[in-house]
């Protein structure tokens, strides 16, 4: 790779599965208009048995459109998720609503989204409640909301109540700057009506068959897509993923669609395999509860062609697993229950062969993920009993045992580390894994917390730490540069060895954030494709 294309930002050259109102990932609700289209959507919680990535970012989506073209005019993220929204009658505004009730405590936020400036406001003083909202004319808004608990009040168990707010500049309002909205018995009934016809069916599925008929209006189509987990390349530049719904699909290099196999849960691992002619996936039926236990229902691990897609064999798992492979093809599937220790590996050598490997201390799907690409050992992270905290380990399939080589922490005085994504290099300095994690400390993980750290391999000495205030998605290494994914869509080169920064570019789709999950370097560094939350893969070239 030349010294120019490590200065060179990151060069969107294709979106595979691009779709209109990809930027809101899972639409809630639909709000209409004469001239506009707001759709509010959500982040699903980024977490299957074998790891929870975590992280900041916020999980509420929202989209303004044009409505005769579709065209976006705005796309934002929020902490809090709204559920009830709507357009003023004549000014650039979007009034959205957010409520929650645990039982105890009313909290919430009326949200105010200016269409030109781009600005969002929370406009109540501290948390407010709302549960609806209408406008009832230029200057007042209607909202359904309870009394907030600022102050402990008892009469916030009275329940909900309609009330109204008047304002002459809503376009000007800041934060906090609304008062106490005033309670409106006259349109109470009104607005009850409306907020029951609407959470009678407006989530879910009404709202998805309501944006394929928009789309339809403008001669386009809609489709709901899931996360992308996993994205392999292969030599002949085809792209390999497999994600929520999707088991494996195969995009041809121009990025149009070969073949794809969709299933009700999908994968979250793939691994092509050691013939070069098929792929592995690792299903993930989500745990169910019962009403007294978490249930776990049979997986499979299948390998498929990667010409046509077709079925070559299914491994049946009786327990949920995580898959960890080797350079020369060995996959190792570690049981995730975080309440079962010793359970044996399943081992698949190179040539298909199954058997059982030494058992293996619990897992946890908040500290011992790891499966490291390119390496050539089968690593695991194992919770210590003492203060040392995980380790990393490593399985030796000679003799059928693990053993210890370094903690996972960067430093004694440290807090807990927990596991992430890794990959090993060999450089002129020797061999280096790169990995991944968070700090946690009493309070969750601080400023700062979520890390890459480069570990001389086998022995562990630290050679750099970079740390950043996102939770790393994705890693790899290509020759002596280190590429790192971050959940805020910001991405890394750094030099393997010293850990220099030789770019970092955060990736804009059509000039809107996106939220990586997954990624994968070309073997001469010169391409870099990305599976993102909203269910598209992204081609850059470097």
């Amino acid at each position: 790779m030349s010294e120019a294309s490590l200065n060179s930002p990151l060069v969107v050259a294709g979106i595979y599965g691009d779709r209109l109102f990809a930027e809101v990932v899972s639409p809630l609700v639909v709000l209409e208009d004469a001239d506009r289209l707001g759709v509010l959507g959500y982040v699903s919680r980024l977490q299957w048995p074998g790891w929870d990535v975590g992280g900041r970012r916020p999980s509420a989506r929202f989209g303004v459109y044009e409505r005769r073209t579709l065209r976006r005019i705005m796309a934002f993220e929020h902490h809090g998720s709204a559920y009830v929204g709507a357009f003023h009658p004549s000014l650039p505004l979007l009034a959205l609503g957010r409520g929650t009730f645990d039982g105890d405590f009313y909290e919430g936020e009326l949200l105010l989204a200016n269409l030109v400036s781009g600005r969002l406001v929370s406009a109540f003083e501290g948390t407010r409640y709302v549960g609806n909202l209408e406008w009832v004319d230029d200057r007042v808004l209607r909202v359904v909301t309870a009394p907030h608990d600022a102050e402990g009040d008892e009469s916030q168990f009275g329940g909900e109540y309609v009330a109204t707010v008047e304002c002459g500049d809503w376009l000007g309002i800041v934060d906090g700057e609304l008062g106490e909205p005033v309670e409106d018995v006259v349109g109470t009934r009104a607005l009850r009506d409306r907020e029951e016809q609407e959470r009678g069916g407006i989530l879910g599925p009404r709202t998805r068959a309501r944006l394929a008929g928009i789309a339809a209006e403008v001669g386009s189509s809609w489709e709901l897509r899931g996360e992308v987990w996993a994205v392999e390349l292969l030599p002949d530049g085809r792209v390999l993923a497999a994600g929520e719904g999707t088991t494996l699909e195969c995009r041809l290099p121009s990025g149009e669609l070969q073949w794809a196999v969709r299933s009700e849960f999908g994968a979250r691992q793939i691994r092509v395999a050691a013939d070069g002619k098929s792929a592995w996936a690792l299903l993930c039926p989500q745990p169910r509860w019962d009403g007294q236990y978490v249930t776990h229902p049979d997986t499979a691990l299948e390998r498929r062609s990667i010409e046509d897609g077709s079925l070559v064999e299914v491994v049946a798992l009786d327990v949920p697993r995580v898959m960890t492979s080797r350079a020369d093809g060995l996959i190792a599937l570690r049981d995730t229950r975080h309440d079962v220790d010793g359970t044996p590996l399943l081992l698949i050598a190179p040539d298909g062969a199954r058997r059982d490997g030494a058992g293996m201390t619990a897992h946890s799907l908040f500290g011992t993920y790891l499966s490291p690409r390119h390496c050539p050992d089968i690593l695991f992270v194992r919770n210590a009993e003492d203060a040392t905290g995980s380790w990393v380990c490593r399985y030796d399939d000679a003799s059928d045992s693990y053993r210890d080589l370094f903690p996972l922490k960067v430093a004694a005085d440290r807090p807990w580390t927990s596991g992430g994504p890794a990959a090993y290099a060999e450089t002129a300095e020797g061999p280096i894994l790169v990995v991944s994690g968070s700090e946690s400390g009493r309070y969750g993980v601080e400023d700062g917390g979520f890390v890459v750290s480069a570990r001389n391999y086998p022995t562990g000495e630290v050679r750099w730490i970079s740390r950043a205030d996102e939770v790393v998605v994705a890693v790899d290494c290509v020759g002596e540069v280190a590429y790192v994914a971050y959940a805020s869509g910001e991405f890394a080169a750094l030099d393997v060895t010293s850990g220099n920064v030789l770019w970092r570019h955060t990736l804009l789709v059509d000039d809107c954030p996106v939220q990586p999950l997954s990624m994968v370097v070309s073997r001469d560094g010169g391409r870099i494709v990305v599976g993102l939350v909203d269910g598209r893969v992204v081609a850059c070239s470097v």
